[in-house]
């Protein structure tokens, strides 16, 4: 997937700048020089899950039921990360979290079963109660749609489309309400660690953000209030990334 991205320095000065085409990468970091010489580092702060399911939504619109499944279900995977890490941040101290939970997180990256268990007994134990999982009928339809090939119509992808939302809505909501401070930390890991990493090596460093489904950092009543239907309606006005 493709996106524009344009130099802030630019557009700050009054001073015209041709976008700059940009491939979706899993660093999520661009160096951008400008035509009028200015040095850019962008760093696109949405969170894996975030994309993830903006490119189903894309393939749900487009027509392709198989690669919608495939990105939502990718998409609740990196959500429970996303959500691990909240928990981590939340129970370990800043400098702990930097350090040792990457280890941590290491021996769990590769497997999703491990990771599932991780998300369990951390939600667990932050939440006092058990979380509330997508229904096994609904596991069943992504392997059979992943693993065994299964093509689904596109009436199947839309309601397993509809429930990811919500499952991911409620608990980000949850999560947001309880841990609000630990989620705007965790989203902001990218700037951080490269600011960390490079000290900005006195290049302008710029928090890049598209109009998408799913932001983490957004207040959380405006969370709560977006629906299905009125993600399905906004792309169908403005695409952030296209082919």
């Amino acid at each position: 997937m493709k996106f524009n991205i344009q130099c802030m320095k630019c557009l700050t000065e009054g001073i015209k700048d041709e976008n700059k085409v940009q491939e979706l990468t899993d660093e999520r970091v661009y160096h951008l020089t400008c035509d009028a010489g200015h040095e850019t580092v962008i760093i696109v702060e949405h969170h894996v899950y975030e994309l993830l399911f903006e490119m189903g939504i894309y393939a749900l619109t487009d027509g392709y039921a198989r690669e919608a499944v495939a990105n939502f279900a990718a998409a609740i995977e990196r959500f429970h990360e996303f959500s691990i890490n909240v928990f981590a941040a939340k129970s370990l101290k800043s400098t702990s979290y930097m350090e040792d939970f990457p280890k941590s997180w290491k021996e769990l990256s590769k497997q999703s079963e491990r990771q599932l268990g991780a998300y369990i007994m951390m939600y667990l134990t932050t939440f006092k109660k058990n979380p509330e999982l997508i229904p096994q009928k609904k596991i069943e339809f992504r392997n059979d749609v992943i693993h065994k090939g299964k093509f689904p119509t596109l009436n199947e992808a839309t309601k397993y489309a509809n429930l990811t939302f919500e499952y991911i809505k409620n608990k980000l909501v949850e999560m947001k309400k309880e841990l609000d401070d630990e989620v705007t930390y965790v989203h902001d890991k990218n700037l951080r660690d490269y600011i960390i990493k490079h000290s900005g090596n006195g290049k302008h460093i710029v928090h890049w953000a598209e109009l998408m489904t799913f932001r983490s950092t957004r207040p959380v009543e405006e969370i709560e209030q977006k629906t299905f239907e009125e993600s399905m309606n906004q792309l169908k006005q403005y695409r952030s990334f296209y082919n």
